[in-house]
């Protein structure tokens, strides 16, 4: 996540101002009820438990916008499989996608995506689209992929990002710029075939 970009990338402005918005929310439940719990100590009853269930739905609402919005998207997830082939020698292949590299997702966050895999010694690196966010996204930031060490080579497909397909929340396809070429010709250039 870059903190100095919050707010700021007209193509996520939305995005951030309801992430800001839902947190503004969760804190005014929490304050009000707080404020009306200290002011009616005495009381019990019903409105005292609205009250508390008030404040513990602004909390919970909190915590999952916090941890939805800013600790999952940085989260590595490694999941492994073994699967029979008949070839004589084991072989390691790694699968990642949806590095989404753009104004959350940075060159750090690449690099550290870029440990991991080396961690496994992969014998071939597939590369599953959806390379970058949008079309501000900037393509030097992707320069950590030329350090991926497999033996038998690094290979990426492209996505509906990458290509600048989306659909909004309503379903709605929407078409923006297709970096596709531009996304191509920095992989190449980090031997990602």
């Amino acid at each position: 996540y870059n903190a100095h970009m919050f707010l700021l990338s007209p193509s996520i402005f939305w995005w951030d101002l309801s992430i800001l918005l839902l947190i503004s929310i969760a804190l005014c439940m929490m304050l009000m009820s707080w404020l009306w719990y200290r002011r009616n100590r005495t009381k019990h009853g019903l409105a005292k438990t609205c009250v508390l269930l008030v404040a513990a739905t602004g909390a919970a609402g909190l915590i999952l916008t916090i941890y939805g919005s800013f600790i999952e998207p940085q989260m590595i997830v490694i999941t492994e499989h073994s699967i029979a082939l008949r070839i004589e020698e084991p072989l390691r292949v790694v699968v990642i996608s949806d590095i989404q590299v753009g104004p959350y997702k940075g060159a750090a966050f690449l690099s550290r995506v870029v440990d991991k895999i080396n961690q496994t010694i992969p014998d071939i690196v597939l590369i599953a689209g959806d390379i970058i966010e949008d079309e501000r996204s900037n393509l030097s930031s992707l320069e950590p992929l030329g350090s991926i060490r497999a033996s038998a080579g690094v290979f990426a497909v492209l996505g509906n990002h990458d290509r600048g397909h989306r659909q909004n929340i309503l379903g709605q396809r929407i078409q923006f710029l297709d970096r596709g070429e531009d996304v191509e010709d920095a992989l190449e250039e980090l031997n990602v075939q």
